[in-house]
């Protein structure tokens, strides 16, 4: 029965270069209601979800993207105001945070490409009801790390890449008394065809 009412959205784009770089920054301000909206209550059995009379969603988002010979840089950050809509009433959507942001850096340069990537999100309501710091989980940043390393050169591409997630140990939760795993290493192989080469 979801059917969003009047979605809308409006922004702009500016390019530039300096110092080498080539950057485009991008905004854009967003709307949108939504009626017989399904949310996931947090606290029912089983995560049950139910419909609400609308909700309601406004706000802004960010981009920058910059390229440069060596590295290649993405920034991006969210300010949202969601509500669910009963009648008179009017109560923050669970787990939307009002703000979000991060970025990416990828240094291109030598035969072991690196990346970083930071994610940072507000705090978080998590109850169906009146806004209250104490029914709200804290802010949180996560920093990512990576580095690869290309194996050979030949009819396919291969890459070994050594990733370590939540780098810093930073002890978060996604859901109330769901806590996030914590710094986490992985290793993997990525292989794919190569372009082909033309004389």
């Amino acid at each position: 029965p979801e059917r969003a009412r009047a979605p809308a959205a409006a922004g702009g784009r500016a390019a530039a270069t300096l110092g080498g770089w080539r950057g485009t920054l991008a905004t854009t301000a967003v709307g949108r209601t939504v009626r017989d909206a399904i949310v996931w209550f947090p606290g029912n059995f089983g995560w049950s979800p139910a419909n609400v009379g609308a909700e309601s969603l406004r706000g802004g988002e960010l981009t920058l993207d910059g390229e440069h010979p060596r590295a290649r840089l993405s920034l991006w950050g969210t300010r949202y105001d969601a509500q669910l809509r009963s009648g008179a009433l009017r109560i923050p959507t669970p787990y939307v945070a009002a703000w979000a942001g991060g970025g990416q850096l990828q240094w291109r340069a030598g035969a072991h490409p690196l990346s970083a990537t930071l994610r940072a999100m507000g705090r978080r309501p998590v109850t169906a009801g009146p806004r209250a710091s104490a029914f709200d989980l804290p802010a949180a940043a996560l920093l990512d790390l990576a580095i690869a390393r290309r194996l050979g050169r030949g009819s396919a591409d291969r890459m070994l890449i050594v990733a370590l997630d939540n780098a810093t140990n930073h002890a978060w939760e996604p859901v109330r008394g769901y806590p996030a795993p914590g710094r986490a290493l992985s290793l993997s192989i990525a292989w794919g065809a190569a372009a082909p080469r033309h004389p």
